[in-house]
C-alpha cells in the first residue's frame, strides 16, 4: 500500500521556493532525515519515505510519498507524516540539521551537472522556466542556478517555519491511499452486508 500527500507549492524562483527545497532536504535526503528516521528506523512501518518537489514555471505541488510494509495502516503512517510536518512548523530544527541540509542540496546540484550532456539539460531547463516578471532579474533562464546555492544558503530556521505553516496546511492538501485489491474488496462486501 501507498500514501502519497500533495501540498500546492510555488513556482519556481519565487521567495518561498528557498525554504521548501531546505525543508524537503531535512525532511527526506538521506538516511539521517527526518522521515527515514521515524518512518523507517523508528516506527518501521515503510519500506520507502520521502518528500519531494520540483521546479516548474508554474505552481506546482511538494509531495510526500510512504510504501507501507505489510500489517500497517495508511492513517498510522498519514499522522506519523503530519507529526513530522508539524515539527517544521514549529521550527523544531536544529543549525546542524539545516547546514547539513544545504550542504545535501549543493551536493546534489554539482552531482546532477557532472556531465556536460547533464549540464546542457539543467541550461535549458531554466532557460525555459525562470523567466517573467516574477523571477528575480539575477536569477532569470540559466543564470537561475548563479543565485540557487546563495539563495539556499541564506534560509533560515524561522523561513522553513514560516514555509511549513503557510503551505503544509489542511485547506492545501490531497491524500492518496493506494490500497491493495484485498481490502478494496473486503470493504465492498462489508457495505453489501
Amino acid at each position: 500500500e501507498r500514501l502519497l500527500i500533495g501540498y500546492h507549492a510555488p513556482e519556481v524562483a519565487h521567495p518561498d521556493s528557498y525554504g521548501l527545497k531546505v525543508a524537503e532536504a531535512v525532511l527526506s535526503t538521506g538516511k539521517s532525515s527526518r522521515l527515514y528516521q521515524r518512518l523507517v528506523e523508528r516506527d518501521q512501518s515503510v519500506t520507502r519515505a520521502d518528500a519531494s518537489s520540483h521546479d516548474h514555471i508554474d505552481p506546482s505541488l511538494f509531495y510526500f510519498q510512504a510504501e507501507l510494509k505489510p500489517g500497517f495502516k495508511l492513517a498510522d503512517v498519514e499522522g506519523a507524516t503530519f507529526e513530522e510536518i508539524d515539527r517544521l512548523k514549529r521550527c523544531d530544527i536544529s543549525t546542524a540539521e539545516v547546514d547539513k541540509a544545504k550542504r545535501q542540496i549543493e551536493a546534489s546540484l554539482v552531482l546532477s551537472s557532472e556531465e556536460p550532456l547533464q549540464q546542457a539539460m539543467l541550461l535549458g531547463q531554466y532557460e525555459t522556466i525562470a523567466f517573467g516578471e516574477h523571477v528575480p532579474e539575477d536569477s532569470r533562464g540559466y543564470h537561475y542556478l548563479d543565485t540557487l546555492l546563495e539563495r539556499v544558503a541564506s534560509v533560515t530556521i524561522e523561513e522553513i517555519g514560516t514555509v511549513a505553516r503557510k503551505y503544509f496546511t489542511e485547506d492545501n492538501r490531497t491524500v492518496g491511499y493506494l490500497i491493495s485489491d484485498e481490502e478494496s474488496g473486503s470493504k465492498e462486501s462489508n457495505r453489501a452486508g
